[in-house]
């Protein structure tokens, strides 16, 4: 079994997984029903009426809950949300295509790096922290596709930090001249 994953494979998983909650929502029949899939799926119909508006540069950051009851069907005038609950819609309708293309240009480049970097590293200890790692910006960006991780500074603070260590994981050029040791006898 080969331990190579493509970055491919990394994005498909990732669109594979949010499209199961996005055909799951539109099941749900959200009449008065008051299931979390219903309220998520009115809130991304409606922010795809608010990117629709600006789709370039969006309405600003933190703006969404402003625009929201503008957008909202009248049906649901007694909703009241500050966020998409999705990242993809949430960075489109705040930041438009402009804003989601510069994420999303990170995101690629950083991920893509990352893992033709991994698989030259020899230390297995350094690969498990590398992995974990990678995980943590994977599991938030999984959780990102039912919820808008960035809504709270300390998600993104952590979310940020996490990219800065894989940033510097890809700035260390040789991996055996640095003398990368990790010694857990004494632990």
């Amino acid at each position: 079994m080969s331990s190579k994953i493509s970055v491919k494979k990394l994005i498909t998983i990732f669109i594979s997984v949010g499209l199961i909650f996005i055909i799951i929502a539109s099941l749900a029949k959200y009449g008065y029903r008051t299931t979390s899939f219903t309220f998520r799926f009115i809130i991304w119909k409606t922010s795809w009426k608010i990117f629709k508006t600006n789709p370039l540069f969006g309405v600003g950051v933190r703006n969404f809950g402003k625009y929201f009851p503008k957008f909202l069907d009248p049906l649901y005038k007694e909703l009241s949300f500050s966020q998409a609950h999705n990242i993809v819609l949430g960075l489109l309708c705040e930041q438009g295509i402009v804003g989601f293309s510069i994420f999303l240009w990170i995101f690629i480049k950083i991920f893509r790096k990352f893992f033709v970097k991994y698989h030259k590293i020899e230390n297995e200890k350094f690969k498990y922290i590398c992995i974990s790692i990678i995980s943590s910006v994977t599991g938030f960006l999984t959780n990102g596709m039912t919820d808008f991780v960035f809504a709270f500074q300390e998600n993104t603070f952590l979310f940020w930090f996490f990219i800065g260590i894989i940033y510097s994981i890809l700035t260390i050029e040789n991996f055996q001249q640095k003398n990368l040791k990790f010694d857990y006898k004494n632990n």
